[in-house]
């Protein structure tokens, strides 16, 4: 019986980074769907005040927001090939994911709302937010030191982070020749079996 409980639900993908490493880590954890849209149920936030999607419960301990959870549980296993025990390449891994969530999803969603949720795309909103998109994307290729990863010896958890973001970018038409290294990084992790089990995100 799985003592871990993800409170998912179907369209979150910060709720697919926790998808995607606890199908890496091989750990067995039962999936309780929450509704995306609010209110959220009270039963929820009893546990978890904010209710934010994903949560995770670890026998009592309940533990909020998806790079958090990452931490955790790759500190949770031991897995310092994830998340380095040596402080300057655990920072290079902070600093990716913590750059991928306060400077890079503001704008990605800006350009994967119009393009990829309407029942049609919105060509003319979508081109409006792509610059502001590219150019942080080609900043961040400069902090990528990894080979087809965004860190330097292998997959982390940064990986983990980024892959919904990626997922999405690939069905858009992004300019990949500026981006290489970002390319490298987005076939890897789509590529990789983790991540197929874990299941995508519209």
């Amino acid at each position: 019986m799985a003592n871990l409980t993800l409170y998912d639900a179907a369209g979150s993908s910060n709720a697919l980074k926790i998808r995607f490493l606890l199908e890496l880590l091989g750990l067995p954890y039962e999936k309780v769907d929450i509704p995306f849209e609010r209110p959220r149920p009270d039963w929820f936030v009893a546990i978890h005040p904010l209710a934010t999607i994903p949560a995770l419960r670890d026998g009592d301990a309940v533990i909020g927001e998806s790079n958090t959870i990452l931490r955790y549980l790759a500190g949770r296993e031991g897995r310092t090939d994830l998340y380095p025990a040596d402080p300057l390449a655990r920072a290079h891994v902070d600093w990716v994911m913590d750059t991928w969530s306060m400077h890079l999803r503001p704008v990605a969603i800006q350009v994967e709302m119009p393009a990829l949720f309407g029942p049609t795309p919105d060509l003319e909103q979508t081109a409006a937010a792509l610059p502001a998109y590219i150019s942080v994307l080609e900043r961040v290729e400069q902090l990528v030191r990894g080979e087809g990863t965004l860190c330097a010896g292998g997959l982390t958890i940064a990986d983990a982070s980024a892959a919904p973001t990626l997922y999405r970018a690939a069905k858009l038409d992004l300019p990949w020749e500026r981006l290489p290294k970002l390319a490298a990084v987005r076939d890897t992790v789509l590529a990789h079996p983790a991540f197929i089990a874990a299941g995508a995100v519209r």
